[in-house]
């Protein structure tokens, strides 16, 4: 995908994002100021000289144009936003711009592999006082224990996102993902899985119970067999649209980021996604991966100083409850959580395997076998479906004895949408 800026809002219906703004602007002023300050800068923007510009290349959906204005207001910076879907693509974007990055938002093992191939700067530690609100001793990548190299600021897990009136039971296993089956009508269900080769043959590493950091070559290559033969059960290669797909019914079971799920739950107007109350999430039982989407300064970045003052303001805790209302993804700033909506803190986006770290799984670098991830995952997407006649998969292991159910608990009664309500923070 070639990254492009992020159009800002526009028409006469609010959306989402203007609802949630003038919810806690309105409640701020009659005196709550545990509220985050989520005011419209759209007309200071226009009117304010601006002192310096960066750009930035991040994840779609992930910081609002309010987060950029109120920078903006408090500096004087703009903030030029672009965007990427795909870690995969990242090197060859920071390479091939002829204007460089000033900012970018790897996840922590392609950061790595960034870091590895000489593409990133150092932090300068000095200019990150509020590195302090970050959850160093849970987040930090074990390569880079000091945040030279990166700064984790987002994260979640993959799961299965389905929808709850449209398949039999709940998906327990990765195999349930891939398994034939009908919906009540009678029609085959809808698959998609993440356009991503780290997470996804990493998923198929999991349910075959092998390390989904795996460098061999004969893992990854079983790991590339397995979607091939269950290729022609996959309807989308997708990690843009997922939310969508899920929240429209076009698909009925997904491979899905938690802040994805999230948003198919609740809805989002600014991109046209209806909420769906029956959209859910289970981590199977083989475990999930979790990510973590870092902040970085690329080798050719031009304005490191201004990206880094960017940085330090989106770690207030203030700012990242902003950033987690607005993405619907969990935020690693613990002094963040009483200011973020209590829907989006116990539901999908902050979820994680209830039986812990030994089902919740880390992707780290594997620089020495990339190509051959890369290799295998080229060959899975440009495979035509393959029909298996009866579909064949390795059989999901037996949950042991006493085990809980890896479901996330939903609430009995989740609102249709959060553009119906204010934020209830805590």
């Amino acid at each position: 995908m070639t990254p492009s800026q992020k159009p800002s809002a526009t028409g006469s219906v609010w959306t989402r994002r203007q609802w949630l703004a003038a919810a806690a602007t309105g409640l701020a002023a009659a005196g709550c100021d545990k509220l985050p300050k989520l005011a419209d800068f759209s007309l200071l923007r226009h009117t304010m000289k601006v002192k310096g510009e960066i750009h930035v290349l991040i994840w779609d959906n992930y910081i609002s144009q309010a987060i950029f204005d109120g920078f903006l207001a408090e500096t004087g910076i703009k903030v030029t936003p672009h965007i990427f879907s795909s870690n995969d693509a990242l090197a060859d974007l920071l390479r091939k711009r002829a204007a460089p990055y000033d900012l970018v938002m790897p996840s922590s093992f392609e950061g790595a592999r960034l870091r590895e191939v000489g593409l990133l700067k150092t932090f300068k530690a000095a200019d990150l006082p509020n590195l302090a609100e970050m959850d160093g001793l849970t987040f930090n990548p074990k390569f880079d224990p000091k945040n030279q190299y990166l700064v984790p600021y987002i994260w979640g897990a993959t799961g299965i996102g389905y929808n709850a009136r449209r398949v039999n039971g709940l998906p327990k296993s990765w195999a349930d993902l891939f398994a034939y089956q009908l919906r009540p009508d009678g029609t085959n269900v809808g698959v998609s899985v993440l356009d991503d080769a780290r997470f996804t043959l990493g998923t198929v590493l999991i349910y075959l119970k092998k390390s989904p950091n795996t460098a061999s070559v004969a893992d990854i290559e079983q790991a590339g067999e397995v979607l091939m033969k269950l290729r022609k059960n996959i309807t989308y290669f997708e990690s843009d649209n997922v939310a969508k797909l899920l929240a429209d019914n076009s698909v009925d079971l997904a491979m899905a980021w938690t802040g994805d799920v999230t948003r198919a739950m609740m809805g989002d107007r600014d991109d046209n996604i209806p909420a769906n109350r029956a959209v859910r999430i289970s981590l199977p039982r083989e475990g999930a991966i979790i990510f973590r989407d870092c902040f970085a300064v690329p080798q050719a970045a031009e304005n490191q100083e201004e990206a880094e003052m960017f940085v330090n303001y989106l770690l207030n805790p203030k700012v990242a409850a902003q950033v987690t209302n607005y993405s619907l993804y969990a935020t690693t700033v613990p002094r963040s959580r009483p200011l973020v909506d209590r829907f989006v803190l116990n539901g999908p986006s902050f979820f994680e395997h209830p039986e812990g770290a030994k089902n919740n799984f880390t992707l780290d670098d594997v620089i020495a076998s990339d190509d051959v991830y890369q290799r295998v995952w080229a060959q899975v997407k440009s495979a035509p479906p393959v029909q298996i006649d009866p579909l064949t998969i390795p059989g999901a292991p037996a949950p042991a004895t006493g085990t809980a159910n890896p479901a996330m608990p939903v609430p009995t009664n989740p609102p249709p949408s959060v553009l119906l309500r204010a934020p209830s923070m805590g």
